[in-house]
């Protein structure tokens, strides 16, 4: 056995000099009464044909094909190269002999053609049926379920069949549809219903599931996959058959783990990569907060579209290296890549890394984003968001950069905290700005981001790995979800869109109750909510909403051409107002007087309505007193 597999090729090679012999044998006994009437020169003529067969196959690569996976298309570069093979038999055949004998030709190359096709093709007849019925590694690998008797699952079932490993014992498939239960798909029998997928899978002793449904409403993909998932089993889902398809030999090797993306029950907005990438390629891009979740993603799919420099800016130098590395490894020298370690509040520094890298577009993700947080320290979220975000868009405009991006969120809308009220006068402010100034300032809003840095997604899976009790603030909270790369994708594509002025929304479908998402990480992880884990509902935390909204009710909402993506109509504001205002807000967190910061951060932000008032209304006074004591002590310095 060793030496056959060390000496394969040349053992194919002989077989095939066997087959090509008898191709001419048989020609020869067609085109005449006996052998003693073969035409001239047969032994040389047959020589050449065997030569020529050598040559052609050795270069057309004719066994680098495993014929086990043979289709058409092997069937077709087959005949091809008889083909080539006796046309230059027949022109060498008129060189040497002068006999040009286009009957007997003809005969032997349809002999010698279908004996070479047939003769691989009941070779991968043979092998398929042999590892199918006493093969080694029948019945190996782990007993798997196929949920879904589509054509996702016939791809599959293929695959698994034709595949070298035997990673998955197939022992069923489950589909709805009674004309296919009891009947065989590609030999696996189907049965059925799907919700009796408990039933079926103690029944046959299952270990693993994999979802094969692909065209299937949101609302029932949920409720099967908490079906699969409630088994305790390891449930994977399989790509559509298309992806399949493009996947090619081995996708079955590929599936994908059934994750809590999965049970939100929403398809992933596949939004215009290509209008992005024109927007990137080849230009200096600067991403401010490129060591978070979203700034992070946002530098890794700007680095695949290969822009003339990638531009890093992050204070905290752990978050920055680690996406440095990453980028590193990913495209060495291919990527001009400049991470620099500091504050957006620091107009000096900041100054200096436009002037050195002179950015054409900046994204700007850089934010306090913890509600609860910066409930404590309302200076602190207002100085880093506000007058962070007003320095990067004014050194924007300063530089001529071409396009400005600014990270917003739904807690802008309505908002009921301190952060929420940040972005909202952000948003009000990039948009003062695009009226005054050539670059063209944007603002994109979504909602939570699975699996980012404080979102509820790692707390959860920490407490669920520490055993519980998982802590959810009420009952009846509801938040929009999105994953970060679905985030960062809108992002590039809002910035392609943009125009200047706009503010950008993601249709984000229906929201998702977080004591729901808490019971389905639980049952990912094959534990029961309430006996093996806890859930304990702790109550509103300052500055949270039981529901967040996408859109203020005076905004209006208009069409991009993209069916997921919409434009809110900016608010008229009053520019002299907004940023003698702002002016005012800036000067009184400079002298760390919360009063005055609050209640000038609600003059310029009036939807904003604390849910723990920190600065009631009439305390203007105040402020314009601490406003005048500013003034005043102001002046003094500058003496």
């Amino acid at each position: 056995m060793e030496f056959m597999q060390r000496h394969r090729g040349f053992i194919l090679q002989m077989i095939d000099v066997l087959i090509w012999g008898m191709g001419v044998l048989a020609a020869v006994l067609l085109t005449t009464d006996t052998l003693s009437d073969s035409p001239p020169h047969i032994v040389a003529l047959t020589v050449v044909i065997i030569a020529g067969h050598i040559i052609v196959y050795q270069f057309l690569r004719m066994y680098q094909i495993i014929w086990r996976y043979a289709g058409i298309r092997q069937v077709l570069k087959c005949i091809e190269c008889e083909v080539i093979v006796y046309l230059l038999a027949c022109l060498a055949a008129n060189l040497l002999f002068h006999w040009p004998n286009v009957r007997f030709s003809m005969v032997a190359f349809l002999c010698t053609a279908t004996l070479m096709v047939s003769s691989r093709m009941v070779y991968g007849l043979l092998v398929n049926w042999s590892r199918e019925n006493h093969g080694a590694g029948r019945g190996a690998g782990v007993r798997t379920l196929i949920v879904g008797a589509g054509e996702s699952a016939r791809i599959l079932l293929e695959d698994m069949k034709r595949s070298e490993r035997r990673i998955y014992n197939l022992v069923g498939v489950l589909d709805d549809d009674p004309a296919k239960q009891g009947r065989r798909l590609s030999n696996v029998r189907v049965y059925g219903p799907i919700d009796e997928l408990a039933r079926f899978v103690e029944q046959l002793d299952v270990e693993t599931i994999i979802f094969a449904i692909s065209r299937i409403e949101d609302e029932r993909r949920r409720q099967l996959l908490r079906l699969c998932t409630s088994t305790g089993k390891r449930v994977m889902m399989a790509p559509s058959p298309q992806e399949l398809r493009r996947l090619g030999k081995g996708a079955s090797e590929r599936l994908l783990h059934v994750d809590i993306n999965n049970l939100l029950g929403r398809d992933l907005v596949l939004l215009d990569n290509k209008a992005a990438t024109e927007l990137v390629h080849g230009r200096r891009v600067l991403v401010t907060g490129g060591g978070g979740s979203i700034g992070g993603e946002l530098c890794r799919q700007i680095a695949g579209m290969f822009p003339e420099q990638l531009v890093i800016v992050d204070i905290y130098e752990n978050g920055a290296y680690e996406i440095q590395q990453e980028l590193y490894r990913s495209y060495g020298d291919r990527l001009n890549l400049s991470v620099e370690i500091l504050s957006v509040c620091d107009r000096m520094q900041m100054e200096r890394v436009f002037r050195n890298h002179q950015p054409e577009l900046v994204f700007h993700a850089a934010a306090h984003k913890h509600v609860p947080l910066m409930e404590t320290v309302p200076e602190e979220a207002i100085h880093n968001n506000v007058f962070g975000t007003q320095t990067v868009a004014e050194l924007s405009e300063k530089y001529r950069v071409k396009r400005f991006v600014l990270i917003s969120t739904d807690k802008a809308v309505n908002p009921t905290s301190v952060m929420g009220a940040t972005k909202r006068c952000c948003e009000l402010l990039i948009q003062a700005m695009n009226a005054k100034s050539e670059t063209e300032f944007v603002a994109v809003r979504f909602g939570n981001v699975l699996g980012s840095n404080g979102s509820v997604v790692p707390l959860f899976s920490k407490q669920i790995a520490e055993g519980g009790p998982v802590t959810i603030t009420h009952p009846d909270i509801i938040r929009y979800f999105m994953t970060i790369p679905e985030a960062v994708r809108l992002v590039l594509t809002a910035g392609s869109m943009a125009r200047g002025g706009e503010i950008f929304i993601l249709d984000m479908g229906q929201p998702v109750r977080i004591e729901d998402l808490a019971k389905n990480m639980i049952h990912l992880a094959d534990l029961e909510p309430g006996e093996d884990i806890d859930i304990v509902y702790t109550g509103l935390r300052p500055g949270e909403k039981l529901f967040e909204e996408l859109l203020l009710s005076e905004e209006g909402i208009g069409s991009t051409g993209h069916e997921k993506i919409f434009v809110a109509a900016p608010i008229k504001i009053d520019p002299t107002q907004f940023w003698t205002e702002l002016g005012h807000l800036n000067t009184a967190v400079q002298w760390g007087n919360r009063a005055a910061s609050l209640n000038w951060l609600r003059k310029l932000v009036p939807t904003y309505h604390p849910s723990d008032d920190q600065a009631p209304e009439g305390q203007f006074e105040d402020v314009q007193q601490v406003q005048g004591e500013i003034t005043c002590k102001a002046s003094w310095k500058s003496m």
